[in-house]
């Protein structure tokens, strides 16, 4: 099972990404809010780790964000 990245700007935008870059990569991105790891199963979200490269912990809302962030982009 494959996890990937996460950053949270202003407490509403996830931005998803993958290796080599690391969470301190996004700081030019705006205002990192939540960072951390996550997998899929089954179209769901499961939270899986924190960033280590930057001080910042999970949010309490990052699944439901994160959730939100791929069901938007199915219905494209």
């Amino acid at each position: 099972m494959k996890s990937f990245k996460y950053v949270v700007l202003d407490d509403v935008d996830p931005v998803i990404f993958d290796a080599p870059l690391l969470h301190k990569d996004m700081r030019g991105i705006g205002n990192i809010t939540s960072a951390g790891y996550f997998v899929r199963i089954e179209g769901a979200v499961k939270i899986v780790g924190e960033a280590i490269s930057i001080p910042v912990k999970n949010g309490v809302r990052d699944q439901y964000l994160i959730e939100n962030f791929f069901k938007s982009r199915e219905l494209l």
